[in-house]
């Protein structure tokens, strides 16, 4: 027949289910702490790419605004030319003749 569990079973017992308590409550306790220092650091890293992404838009231009502005001045160019080439002409009606090959 069984033995009836002496205090000392009971005691032994006890400890190994009070050190398991306490290995998950400090199992558990780590995992709380790392999981809010990876927030920390994803907040951290948020923060820096928010203030990297406004220091390029303040320092670079865009892409698409340069385009923009160079079709806009080259367009403005090219009528500057055909105006003063219509003017030209208008005032010096003669054709330029080459003086290189004068000698």
């Amino acid at each position: 027949m069984a033995e009836p569990i002496t205090w000392e079973a009971l005691g032994a017992v006890v400890a190994v289910m009070g050190g398991l308590g306490m290995a998950t409550v400090w199992i558990v306790g780590e995992i709380g702490k790392s999981r809010r220092e990876s927030a920390d650091g994803r907040d951290k890293i948020y923060r820096r790419l928010d203030e990297m992404t406004r220091d390029i838009n303040e320092t670079f231009a865009r892409r698409e605004v340069v385009e923009a502005d160079f079709r806009t001045i080259n367009q403005a160019l090219e009528e500057q030319n055909r105006l003063m080439t219509a003017l030209a002409g208008r005032i010096c009606p003669y054709e330029r003749k080459d003086t290189r090959d004068a000698d």
